[in-house]
């Protein structure tokens, strides 16, 4: 079987892991923080702040928006995970979905907010294409572009606002203060903890180390798919195709050997979220939805497996124009 994403774990990360186990030193520390500093100079932020996930750093930067500059009203794409509108929420954002379906993954923009959810996009100095006060969320999730054991990352050129969020995911500690011991510390907000960990960072630290050669080979393979589909796909993340005949052609690949993947069901189109006001075209998105379907993509697919995946996917789909 052809997975449909597969980890990238090599022996020097192993070995790297393995180290830092025997030193016990597992939790919230040095390496984080050289972890932060080579995330920022790679997409080329001033700051970054790593986070328990994704959703932790979304939330985070949302809070931030509401609670410092007043924002209130913020929108998501209906086509993405859950975690994007709970995060909103639960930051008190008055939360309501758009009809965006070609964002998918890309990067794009939370509404009413300067937020960027970028869980599908890392890419070196990719940070100039955003403002100065710009908040952009990474996803560690361990299929991601740099997968882990979880996590996330703010990157942002906003100096008080990352010192905020530095404050804000280690539970309110203040960052400034030695202490003599492990008890007296100084709370100077209420916070929260969702902070990163040493044993998460060195994982992404090592993929990091090897990304531009990841995406180089990622851009290899999409480009080939291009060719074979006569697409114009630009994720490095997802390798999308709209076929009229979308659960079938997911059967017919699985039983040659071929997982395949949906992304995304409309959040709109799930109980919890069926109360959330809608500012677009929902017919649009569930058409999209219903012929939607993502196909292996990533590094260590062999030239063999992506002929393999080309030949079934020309075989089993019928494929809907492109607009």
């Amino acid at each position: 079987m052809i997975p449909f994403k597969k980890i990238n774990i090599t022996r020097k990360l192993i070995a790297r892991v393995t180290n830092l186990m025997s030193t016990g030193m597992i939790g919230l520390g040095s390496e984080v923080f050289e972890f932060e500093k080579n995330l920022a100079e790679y997409v080329g932020s001033k700051y970054c702040v790593a986070t328990d996930s994704c959703t932790s750093a979304l939330f985070m930067s949302v809070r931030y928006e509401i609670e410092k500059l007043g924002l209130k009203t913020v929108s998501c794409p209906t086509m993405t995970v859950p975690l994007v509108a709970n995060a909103i929420i639960e930051a008190g954002g008055k939360l309501f979905f758009t009809d965006d379906i070609k964002w998918v993954g890309s990067v794009y923009r939370l509404g009413g907010v300067d937020v960027w959810d970028s869980a599908h996009e890392l890419e070196r100095n990719m940070f100039k294409k955003f403002g100065k006060k710009a908040k952009v969320c990474y996803s560690f999730y361990p299929t991601k572009n740099i997968g882990s054991a979880d996590g996330g990352a703010i990157c942002t050129n906003d100096k008080r606002f990352a010192d905020w969020a530095r404050c804000a995911v280690t539970y309110g500690r203040d960052q400034g203060q030695k202490y003599k011991n492990s008890w007296e510390y100084e709370i100077v907000m209420r916070g929260w903890k969702r902070h990163y960990t040493n044993l998460q960072a060195v994982i992404c630290d090592e993929q990091l180390k090897k990304l531009d050669k990841v995406n180089k080979r990622r851009t290899e393979i999409r480009n080939k798919f291009n060719g074979a589909f006569v697409r114009r796909n630009k994720s490095l993340y997802l390798y999308r195709l709209n076929v009229s005949n979308r659960d079938n052609f997911i059967k017919k690949m699985s039983k040659a050997g071929i997982q395949c993947g949906v992304h995304f069901k409309p959040l709109h189109m799930m109980k919890a979220f069926g109360d959330v006001p809608f500012d677009g075209d929902k017919k649009k998105v569930e058409k999209a939805y219903k012929h939607t379907v993502s196909i292996p993509f990533y590094n260590r697919l062999t030239d063999e497996e992506v002929d393999y995946i080309i030949d079934n996917v020309k075989k089993h789909a019928d494929f809907i124009r492109e607009s």
